[in-house]
């Protein structure tokens, strides 16, 4: 049998590691009362890279109530990023970081508010279970 090789969720490592970054809330779906300024990490699929390695692919929204704010937001989210690699939240080493795509506006279709969105990937090493 092969080995049992499992990996962290790269949604919940970034939202720790973003949550103890910023001052503003970080989650992992939108409440039914939106905060006016928060960033939404979603996962979005992604890949092994190698047999033990693994590169999840993240989907970041940043909302505030401008669009420069929500700007700004995005560019503090995305320098953060930039910065994870070799960060450890709770244990959990992110290996290193690749930017998809630097952020872009899409405003909330339905909020009718301003939001930039990213996509990265976030590498782990998992563990033998």
């Amino acid at each position: 049998m092969a080995e049992l090789i499992e990996f962290p969720n790269p949604a919940v490592w970034l939202i720790r590691y973003l949550d103890a970054a910023l001052d503003v809330p970080v989650l992992g779906e939108v409440p039914a009362t939106r905060p006016a300024t928060f960033v939404l990490v979603e996962n979005a699929g992604g890949a092994l890279v190698t047999p033990v390695t693994d590169g999840g692919q993240l989907l970041v929204g940043s909302w505030d109530t401008t669009n420069p704010k929500a700007e700004r937001l995005a560019a503090k989210v995305r320098a953060l990023i930039r910065a994870a690699a070799g960060v450890t939240v709770q244990g959990e080493q992110c290996k290193a970081t690749e930017e998809l795509g630097r952020p872009v506006y899409m405003p909330d279709p339905d909020a009718r508010v301003p939001r930039y969105r990213q996509n990265v990937v976030l590498h782990f090493r998992g563990t033998t279970l």
